[in-house]
């Protein structure tokens, strides 16, 4: 007869581990492999944000300054077309498809699938599955659209309350 402890964790059968599949990390430059949705939005808007500052910065308005802006945004397209491409390699679809982007309103509704559509779960055609997001991604992910729609609302209210400040100040003097 074996003597157990009460203080000794119980035996079990089951198996506790959380995922088995195979997963790779994805690198931020490569142009193969699978990127998932939260990724994808995080990439491709930090990207944006960084060569539109970069582009507005250069844009002197001479020819030079130009034809920067113009090769900035070339780049710009190069890049949202290859993680389309990979963002439909995770959803097992050809990368073909990212053509779609170049037809207008079209593209719109194309956008939204690939931002919502949830990838392939297991290895596909295209590779394994990409790791899980970070924390770092996550927030990264989270904090991108709220800068971003910060600044459009900003952009918006700045002018229309200098304006009521020049008509406040007008109205003013006329009296």
């Amino acid at each position: 007869m074996s003597e157990q402890s009460n203080y000794s964790a119980p035996n079990s059968s089951i198996n506790l581990q959380k995922n088995t599949t195979e997963t790779y990390q994805p690198s931020f430059m490569s142009l193969d492999g699978r990127i998932g949705r939260m990724r994808w939005l995080a990439y491709g808007m930090g990207f944006n944000i960084i060569v539109s500052i970069i582009s507005k910065l250069i844009a002197t308005g001479n020819d030079l300054g130009t034809a920067l802006s113009v090769f900035f945004l070339l780049v710009q397209v190069a890049f949202w077309i290859v993680l389309a491409i990979r963002r439909l390699n995770d959803l097992n679809k050809s990368g073909w498809l990212s053509l779609i982007l170049f037809i207008p309103i079209v593209n719109v509704a194309f956008l939204l699938y690939l931002l919502f559509a949830p990838g392939t779960a297991d290895e596909n055609n295209y590779g394994l599955p990409p790791n899980e997001n970070t924390a770092g991604l996550i927030v990264l992910a989270t904090l991108i659209p709220v800068v971003a729609l910060t600044g459009i609302l900003a952009a918006i209210a700045i002018p229309a309350y200098q304006s009521y400040i020049e008509k406040v100040e007008s109205a003013e003097s006329t009296q």
